[in-house]
């Protein structure tokens, strides 16, 4: 049929019988009768006939359209999750290789490390492993926002930087010696001298372009000061009327806590960072914050910095009404889709995770000591329990699958492992050496994997372009028994 003005006009096709290849008689037969039953039909039936297989057809195609248009929305929705990787799907491959290098931060898609056989930081692009900038910076270095003098792991890390600074100390944890820090630039790369200290340093803490700094004396009182990077300047000092520190163990350690800047050893120092004045008590903790931090929930519900006279954090709902206090503050999410926003995860002051039901307060399920959150997707969680991963139910905690991973300890602040929204990337050992393994989130089945040597690993993380950097160490008495990166790439 074809169609002129208002009007149907019947139309007859004829094939060009010269043309027409040869059938076989059976369909020739077939053909032929399905003409004469066509024919027979009268043209208004045919008529009607025709539209109807045109809009189921259409009709068709529409659904066909609009299922895929859904598909390819929800794949965009995924694509768009802050954290998360591009395809997995196509086994990893190594792409480039830096020796003796020791992580200290993500910048964007940049990582910075530092080379101990050299005393050099370097910038590199971890999509290519080309380097951006290099500086000689003699000591161990350290983000500026944070950097906790005890525990060597304070320094580790690969998280992104918050600071435009990293800081780097000569003689790390030596009594009596006059120590000398260095401030490096992440933007280029320059440096700069820093103040010197005297004592044991404790730890660290940015505010701006400051710096609050505690040592501790070889007696065991300890000294904190607020030094600006810009102007030299100090802008307070604060010495302690007694002893924090045990001389005999130096045990101490020292950093940015809800606002304050606390000195812990012997007893708590909590000083205001502004006035550096000692406050006490929870709730002139709190109050000392500059920038008390507010935190919008999964429901749509507010959880304040402030606390009440029993340590819990106020919380009120979108309308601002107050709602039953919370003991304890959210887990850090690597991935999160929303989905199942009335089930939190979340870590007390006592050290217990648990999975909280929004809306009741109730308790779920306890979530395993010292697990880190990789990603909340489709209602499951999954989770990194000492290289251990698991993917549970949010609701239930019920595990829907879980693998063994290398037992160790993951140096970035969320989770070992990369996620596209289908697979899951994530470090296992076998026979000895650290596997790149990649599964199907759903059901944990094996879609590739990757050898990278015999040793230790830890997965820091992947640039945009879908580059995974890996962070390996040999084990003692290998030929090769540096650390090392990797970077990954489909």
């Amino acid at each position: 049929m074809g169609s002129r003005g208002d009007a149907l006009v019947e139309v007859e096709l004829v094939e060009d019988e010269g043309a027409r290849a040869p059938r076989p008689a059976r369909a020739g037969r077939l053909a032929a009768l399905l003409r004469d039953r066509w024919a027979a039909r009268g043209p208004r039936t045919r008529r009607r006939m025709s539209r109807g297989v045109v809009l189921v057809a259409a009709l068709a195609c529409v659904g066909a359209v609009v299922a895929q248009g859904r598909g390819a929305a929800d794949e965009a929705a995924i694509a768009r999750l802050p954290g998360i990787a591009p395809s997995l799907a196509t086994p990893a491959h190594e792409v480039w290789r830096m020796a003796d290098a020791t992580p200290l931060g993500w910048s964007g898609d940049d990582l910075l490390v530092q080379l101990a056989a050299t005393d050099r930081v370097e910038r590199i692009d971890a999509r290519t492993g080309a380097v951006r900038w290099g500086a000689t910076a003699t000591g161990v270095c350290s983000s500026s926002a944070q950097w906790y003098g005890f525990s060597f792991f304070g320094m580790l890390g690969a998280g992104q930087v918050d600071s435009a600074y990293l800081v780097c100390t000569q003689s790390f944890g030596v009594v009596g010696e006059s120590n000398p820090l260095t401030i490096l630039d992440l933007a280029d790369g320059t440096t700069r001298p820093g103040p010197v200290l005297d004592g044991t340093f404790l730890g660290l803490s940015g505010v701006g372009d400051d710096l609050i700094i505690a040592t501790a004396a070889p007696d065991g009182h300890v000294r904190a000061e607020r030094w600006s990077i810009t102007s030299r300047k100090v802008r307070w000092t604060y010495l302690s009327p007694d002893v924090v520190v045990d001389p005999a163990s130096g045990m101490a350690i020292a950093g940015s806590s809800a606002g304050a800047f606390s000195i812990l050893g012997n007893r708590s120092v909590l000083l205001d960072p502004v006035t550096g004045q000692e406050v006490t008590g929870l709730a002139a903790r709190h109050a000392a914050a500059t920038e008390p931090v507010d935190v919008m929930l999964p429901d749509g519900s507010t959880l304040h910095g402030a606390v009440d006279g029993t340590g819990r954090h106020q919380r009120t709902a979108p309308s601002g009404a107050a709602l039953p206090s919370m003991l304890g503050w959210p887990m850090p999410v690597g991935v999160d889709d929303g989905s199942v926003p009335d089930v939190l995860l979340m870590t007390s002051p006592y050290g217990q995770s648990s999975a909280i039901e929004l809306s009741s307060g109730a308790v779920l399920w306890p979530v395993p000591g010292g697990a880190r959150v990789v990603a909340r997707l489709e209602g499951r969680g999954v989770l990194l329990d000492s290289g251990r991963i698991q993917v549970v139910d949010l609701r239930t905690g019920t595990a829907l699958w879980s693998a063994e991973g290398t037992g160790q300890t993951v140096l970035g602040p969320v989770g070992g492992a990369v996620t596209d929204g289908h697979l899951l990337g994530y470090l296992t050992h076998a026979r000895g050496e650290a596997v790149f393994t990649v599964a199907d989130l759903g059901t944990g089945a094996e879609r590739s994997r990757l050898g990278l040597g015999a040793g230790d690993a830890a997965l820091l993380g992947s640039a945009h372009d879908g580059t995974v950097v890996v962070f390996t160490a040999r084990p003692l008495g290998s030929a090769d028994q540096g650390a090392a990166l990797i970077g990954l790439r489909p």
